[in-house]
């Protein structure tokens, strides 16, 4: 996609309260990191995952999960998109990722989020964090197809 056409999709995914300036914490206990609005439909294409701290995990690697629930602040009908396996001993600059079905599609008015879902634990001190991002393209369709997009009168 060129420069121009990104610029109309800037504003896709609005991000909802949560803690995209930390990165995440794979030690920590799991929880949602954060998440988005969605204003348009899209794919997503590949998820991602930064490494900041190297990952010491030689009991449990970390798995982060990308969700999508139907209806926004609620998790009733939430779906799991993907997963990653973030690998005991990945050095910090390691990016992480898995490329996901073309039909991952997220409707307009959805909230999708970004969680830890596993701990990670290790024989002596768990350590490690990063970044989780995707990689995702417009999804378009007819408006009436997108039951949460009114046109206002």
């Amino acid at each position: 996609m060129s420069y121009p056409e990104m610029l109309m999709w800037n504003e896709v995914l609005k991000n909802k309260a949560g803690s995209f300036s930390t990165a995440v914490n794979v030690a920590g206990a799991a929880a949602s990191y954060g998440g988005f609005a969605v204003m348009q439909p899209i794919s997503l294409k590949r998820l991602l995952f930064f490494v900041t701290v190297q990952v010491t995990a030689g009991t449990t690697a970390p798995v982060v999960n990308w969700v999508s629930a139907p209806t926004y602040a609620s998790s009733s009908g939430a779906v799991t998109l993907g997963t990653l396996t973030i690998p005991n001993g990945s050095a910090v600059g390691t990016v992480v990722y898995k490329d996901i079905s073309d039909s991952t599609r997220v409707q307009a008015g959805y909230e999708l989020t970004l969680n830890l879902q596993t701990q990670a634990a290790d024989g002596g001190t768990a350590a490690g964090s990063g970044w989780m991002g995707m990689i995702w393209e417009p999804s378009p369709d007819a408006d009436a197809n997108n039951t949460k997009l009114v046109k206002s009168v």
